[in-house]
């Protein structure tokens, strides 16, 4: 019978990685702020990136990855959501127009 794993935490391995980590997500947040992405989302992909990280094993090597996977999907969500906001407050806005000249609804 082979003696149970430890669960001791490898502090030679951990805290210099960690400090990889950290710094990896500085300079993402500044790479993503160049590119003019809000800072909620920069936050939320880096938060959701580093959390899968963590799980593989090697953080510091897949963060930048998974960052910028998020943050594309999460750029999607967020563009089509202003789509949709931009196109019904077009049709609002149609009418209120048609309602202003009603002279004007037949060419709409």
């Amino acid at each position: 019978m082979s003696p149970a794993p430890s669960l001791a935490i490898d502090s030679a391995r951990v805290f210099p990685v960690a400090a990889r980590v950290l710094a990896i997500k500085q300079t993402l947040v500044a790479r993503f702020l160049a590119r003019g992405i809000p800072m909620v989302l920069i936050r939320e992909a880096i938060a959701a990136a580093e959390s899968q990280a963590w799980l593989s094993g090697f953080p510091d090597l897949f963060l930048p990855d998974l960052a910028e996977e998020i943050l594309d999907h999460l750029g999607q969500k967020y563009a089509s959501r202003a789509i949709r906001a931009q196109s019904a407050q077009g049709t609002h806005g149609r009418a209120q127009e048609e309602a202003a000249h009603p002279e004007y609804a037949h060419a709409a």
